[in-house]
């Protein structure tokens, strides 16, 4: 608790001084004065585990491109998936506890290396970046331009991102020159497949699947109830700890979606009853879903 105090002193100053007052210097009253005062905790380099720092940095980076990819495909965080692909270095080594962490984060149901879908799940294309390759090489850009269109795309930009740099044999002139060339100076154009949505960046890569079975569709629904009700019960003032009743209507598919998980939706709610009717009018919300909360005596 007191390094933890102290550590916390330079972003909440005022909460940290209030807890050494009230905490640290009542039980140690020969601390100084103030938490503002005393010595900032030294660190121990032999405490720092690298690798597992760098597998959650790597987590953090996969997180951000399974977001990315979410976007990009449309489909809502709240809606699970059946899997994700990831191929970066050093994903071999992650925990299955981080492995599941990402999972949550990205409410995916399975993940694994992207070996497993046996085949490339992206189109890819390039052509030359006339404005890097002109600035490098001069007037050999368009001998450069056209070996680049007639070069394997997908073996080329896997180098790249692997290296940073690919040797290019351009016949110049009559004779072979060598050219090295960098990520940046082409232009590149990745499609994903019928089904998949993947974001890449400085060689990492993340692919959904984004295949909606009728049970992935029944837990998205499930998902976005609960979130309606939360919704509800925060528009008309219930405290997070109030008990609630709820009546609710509902579309077939919705309302078999919620009535096969009553049990989970009144946990995460605080619901003592879930009650069916026909009657209710739907909130403002896009699932046709009729609410009427009350507060459980």
């Amino acid at each position: 608790m007191k390094n933890l105090t102290l550590l916390l002193a330079p972003m909440v100053p005022f909460i940290s001084e209030h807890v050494w007052q009230t905490l640290i210097r009542v039980a140690e009253s020969d601390q100084p004065e103030s938490v503002h005062l005393s010595n900032f905790p030294n660190s121990s380099a032999e405490l720092i585990d690298d690798a597992l720092s760098a597998s959650v940095s790597l987590s953090r980076r996969l997180v951000e491109l399974g977001r990315a990819a979410r976007a990009e495909s449309g489909v809502k965080i709240r809606q699970p998936l059946s899997r994700a692909l990831v191929s970066a270095p050093g994903w071999e080594l992650i925990s299955d506890e981080i492995r599941n962490h990402i999972s949550e984060e990205l409410n995916i149901l399975q993940l694994d290396g992207i070996h497993v879908a046996g085949k490339d799940l992206v189109d890819i294309s390039v052509k030359a970046n006339f404005r890097t390759l002109g600035t490098k090489y001069g007037a050999d850009v368009q001998a450069i331009a056209k070996q680049i269109s007639s070069t394997d795309a997908v073996a080329m930009v896997k180098q790249l991102r692997v290296s940073n740099n690919y040797d290019l044999t351009v016949d110049v002139s009559g004779s072979s020159k060598i050219f090295t060339i960098d990520i940046d100076d082409l232009v590149i154009t990745e499609t994903p497949r019928t089904g998949w949505s993947v974001s890449s960046h400085n060689g990492e890569s993340l692919a959904l699947d984004l295949e909606l079975t009728p049970e992935l569709v029944r837990l998205g629904l499930i998902r976005e109830a609960i979130r309606a009700i939360q919704e509800e019960r925060k528009n008309i003032g219930l405290d997070v700890s109030d008990r609630i009743i709820v009546t609710w209507s509902a579309p077939k598919e919705l309302a078999d979606a919620i009535n096969s998980a009553q049990n989970e939706i009144s946990a995460e709610v605080l619901a003592t009853k879930m009650n069916q009717t026909a009657d209710e009018k739907p909130v403002s919300n896009e699932l046709g879903l009729g609410l009427k909360i009350e507060k459980s005596i």
